[in-house]
């Protein structure tokens, strides 16, 4: 007899919600679910992204504090060129420490995806390159803070 998703612990529920709906509903059954783990519990989603593929839809990725600190640099420096967010109150908003909702890593995962789409669209991209060698490169490298 299977279980509701409702009526099962966190990560159980995140395993069936990732093989049955995708990476989106697998984030949405740990967020706010798990106290004291906060947003490292993307790192379990990526990893069992791997073992189990999800229904539909992209693969997780990881998205922590370093993540956000560097997509909030992106942004305010985009908000500051393009006028839009020249203080960088929208980027700080928006790409804040945690707590993520869903809706938010969604976004996450669709930048992410487009970005690897217009990577590969150029010379200098690894040909068949997964989007988790962008987040990796985004974790590893450092944000030019002058200018």
């Amino acid at each position: 007899m299977v279980r509701p998703l409702i009526q099962t612990k966190p990560p159980s529920a995140a395993v069936t919600a990732l093989r049955e709906h995708g990476s989106l509903q697998a984030y949405a059954a740990l967020h706010r679910r798990v106290p004291g783990l906060g947003p490292f519990f993307t790192k379990f989603l990526y990893f069992t992204g791997i073992a189990i593929p999800p229904a539909r839809g992209p693969r997780p990725l990881i998205l922590d504090r370093v993540l956000s600190g560097r997509l909030q640099w992106m942004a305010a420096a985009v908000g500051r060129e393009s006028g839009h967010d020249p203080d960088g109150s929208v980027a700080a908003w928006v790409w804040s420490d945690g707590n993520w909702s869903p809706h938010r890593y969604q976004v996450y995962l669709s930048f992410i995806h487009a970005a690897v789409d217009q990577l590969a669209a150029g010379d200098n991209w690894p040909s068949g390159a997964a989007p988790d060698l962008l987040e990796c490169a985004l974790f590893t490298t450092g944000c030019e803070t002058s200018g």
